[in-house]
């Protein structure tokens, strides 16, 4: 059936087979559609100008309840009971995204092209996550990522404590260096300065300094009886001076005496 023209019918109808309209259609009321495909070949447009959602799908049965895809790919997908994919048609969290492409993922970013927050992942044969923030002026400052270097590059640091007055603050607990002769650097960024460390072998305790930029020399250790050397890196005694010329020790007093 074609009709051409404009026409008013107040009645039930009922329509078999195809029916063709050349022109809009407008529905002033609920429309029903039962085991229908709805098939276009330009924009579906769907204007709201009352209350409530544009659109409302309501899946009642226990299949999925959206799929939209791109050249027969699904790209965006919400299966029954609401999880979302993007890239996959099996969701596994509230939010599940999945890509091919290498450093491909999420961003947060304002509306002028600003960065803020990039979550990514590399889908390298050895890929990993990456996450990277961004100043106000879309400098990385901080990097937090599975494989590589990590760092944070965007203030002071605080653990235990919202309020950190140094690059790294702890409070209410501890901090431990697990390794094998776990060391700790201490580097002064001043030309012409040494540098120090500590660190512990086995059961020995050292302190070095990095002397003529090639080398660190014990300055003092403690060994496993809890003798302590200085000049000396096997102390015989609980305290162990040796030196090669000069005085090993030498005791002063700005008062009346030694005491």
């Amino acid at each position: 059936m074609k009709w051409i023209g404009q026409h008013i019918f107040d009645l039930k109808s009922r329509f078999r087979n195809d029916v063709t309209i050349d022109g809009d259609l407008t529905v002033s009321g609920t429309y029903t559609q039962i085991d229908t495909d709805v098939t276009t070949t330009e924009q579906w447009l769907v204007t709201n100008d009352g209350t409530g959602p544009a659109a409302i799908i309501n899946q009642k049965g226990s299949e999925d309840i959206f799929d939209v895809q791109d050249d027969g790919t699904s790209v965006f997908y919400i299966e029954d009971g609401g999880n979302v994919g993007i890239g996959t048609t099996s969701p596994g969290f509230a939010l599940d995204v999945k890509t091919s492409t290498s450093d491909d993922g999420i961003s947060l970013s304002a509306a002028s092209g600003r960065k803020g927050i990039e979550i990514l992942l590399d889908n390298g044969t050895n890929g990993g996550g990456d996450i990277k923030m961004y100043t106000g002026s879309s400098v990385l400052t901080n990097r937090i990522t599975a494989q590589g270097s990590s760092f944070i590059n965007g203030g002071n640091v605080g653990i235990g404590t919202d309020s950190p007055g140094h690059k790294l603050s702890i409070s209410g607990g501890n901090a431990q260096i697990s390794h094998t002769e776990p060391t700790l650097f201490f580097n002064d960024t001043t030309t012409g300065h040494d540098d120090w460390k500590i660190y512990a072998d086995w059961d020995k305790f050292y302190i070095q300094q990095y002397v003529g930029d090639s080398s660190y020399s014990t300055r003092l250790m403690s060994d496993a009886s809890g003798n302590v050397g200085i000049g000396t890196t096997s102390p015989q005694r609980l305290l162990d001076i040796s030196a090669v010329t000069g005085a090993t020790l030498r005791l002063t007093s700005t008062g009346d005496g030694l005491g």
